[in-house]
């Protein structure tokens, strides 16, 4: 079994009063260390700028709505920074509690072996940003897994279903659409159709974004 040795995320459990000091910890370590995350989302300038207006918010904070909204904002932003940066040193220590400190991040230590499919997604809810054309959608934590895959349509007929292993089916009308998920450099496409001609596009992720969407110029579906 291997041992998978996370950045332990104190910004979202660490009391109100400690938050700016856990980001600048943050802040300071990683221009130490700047050739160790060389491509992190939210380098030691943004950091601390984010933090030290946070801190004065919650010292502006007088009990009215306003000054309360105005803090909560700039936690949104900075929980929003602390995400983007988690999920990158991550990646970048590969389970290494040395490389995540050099990041000023403590670890934990998940035993769960990864061997089996991921359980039920529960208690998803959906919610508002503070940004318009926007909503959030959050979920239970799900050990097993590796990341979530959210698909959204504006048609409540479309249907989405499970279609194999790895892969998705979405229906809009007579239009099929397979969504296969790959963790190495080939998938199989299967379910499809004979004689009808396939044109899929591949898109690479990390915790940074997206690679360029790249679209194939097709393929005809052979019969058996």
């Amino acid at each position: 079994m291997r041992i998978i040795t996370n950045v332990l995320r104190e910004f979202f459990t660490v009391v109100e009063t400690a938050k700016v000091s856990t980001m600048l910890r943050h802040a300071a370590a990683i221009l130490t260390n700047t050739l160790t995350f060389p491509a992190i989302p939210h380098n030691n300038v943004a950091v601390k700028a984010a933090a030290l207006l946070l801190q004065d918010m919650e010292i502006a904070k007088d009990g009215s709505k306003e000054a309360q909204d105005n803090y909560d904002a700039q936690l949104e932003v900075c929980n929003e920074i602390m995400e983007a940066n988690y999920n990158y040193v991550d990646l970048v220590g590969g389970g290494d509690s040395a490389i995540n400190l050099l990041a000023g991040c403590n670890s934990e230590s998940d035993n769960t072996s990864r061997t089996a499919a991921p359980g039920t997604p529960e208690n998803i809810k959906l919610s508002y940003t503070r940004f318009g054309n926007q909503i959030k959608i959050e979920w239970e934590t799900e050990d097993l897994s590796y990341g979530a895959v959210i698909i959204s349509t504006t048609d409540a007929t479309v249907t989405v279903v499970q279609s194999g292993p790895m892969q998705i089916k979405v229906t809009c009308g007579t239009t099929v659409i397979f969504i296969d998920l790959a963790t190495k450099n080939n998938a199989v496409i299967a379910n499809l159709t004979a004689g009808t001609t396939i044109v899929p596009s591949v898109v690479f992720f990390n915790p940074n974004g997206l690679s360029p969407i790249i679209k194939t110029t097709g393929k005809l579906v052979p019969s058996a």
